[in-house]
């Protein structure tokens, strides 16, 4: 478990405003951080504890608020959570929302640069081979997405676990966390994969400079494995990557060339 965390005047971004969201947020005002959060519902629970809310079309304000203020919720889904990404440098990212955010951020980085991807059906077969089958939850081979987890299907984790070796649950001893296990399956195939770092029991969140250089990771790539772990459960996504012809092609017939 990370330990003595300094959040401080620091920014912090939570996707999703539920109860996972609001248990980030209890714990990143403690620590005196300045807060994003993205939620598509303006009525979500976050709606009653943060400082300001901003609409979709007030967006563009957020830069003077976020400078005074210690917490924003902003009305919008996963785009505007990618956008945030550009214009703060954010310590952390907390993904409390029922989804592979990183590879959702994956897509959106990789449209921007004029990208099409597709899930990668052919290279999520060879890793989901490499994976222990005891270890994986279930399987969207259409999708290619894994979710993976120590703890068996039927079985729900403690409240607020601090993730010990021996799950207090299921009495699994763990031989490695689970992001280390994966990591050695897709690190000869290229493959990243990002830590959800323990910050206090039951409460993990991603390393802000983990997606910048994930970015920096996946940018020349043509096939990306993509996975998100914490100790004890992970997700994973495998793409294919092919060049949007008609957005090139339409950026060019709007440039203003020389007559």
């Amino acid at each position: 478990m990370e330990k003595d965390i300094d959040l401080k005047g620091k920014y912090i971004l939570i996707v999703g405003g539920g109860k996972a969201g609001l248990h980030a947020f209890k714990y990143c005002k403690k620590k005196k951080a300045k807060i994003l959060i993205v939620d598509p519902d303006r009525n979500c629970i976050l709606r009653h504890h943060i400082e300001y809310f901003l609409e979709p079309n007030e967006i563009s304000e957020i830069d003077s608020i976020a400078t005074s203020s210690e917490s924003i919720l902003i009305q919008g889904g996963l785009k505007t959570s990618f956008s945030m990404l550009n214009q703060f440098k954010f310590i952390y990212v907390f993904p409390t929302v029922p989804l592979h955010l990183a590879a959702t951020f994956v897509v959106h980085y990789l449209t921007k640069l004029g990208k099409k991807v597709y899930p990668d059906k052919e290279m999520f077969s060879k890793i989901i081979n490499k994976i222990p089958s005891d270890l994986i939850l279930d399987v969207d081979k259409q999708k290619a997405i894994a979710i993976l987890s120590y703890m068996p299907e039927g079985l729900e984790c403690k409240k607020n676990c601090s993730s010990p070796i021996v799950c207090p649950v299921s009495g699994i001893e763990k031989s490695a966390p689970l992001f280390e296990i994966i990591n050695s399956k897709i690190s000869n195939l290229n493959g990243i994969v990002l830590e959800s770092k323990q910050l206090e029991p039951g409460l993990g969140a991603i390393e802000g400079n983990s997606i910048y250089n994930l970015f920096e990771f996946i940018k020349n790539k043509n096939h990306i494995i993509i996975a998100t772990a914490s100790r004890c459960h992970g997700l994973l996504n495998t793409f294919r990557v092919g060049i949007d012809f008609l957005k090139i092609i339409n950026q060019i017939a709007h440039l203003n060339l020389p007559r």
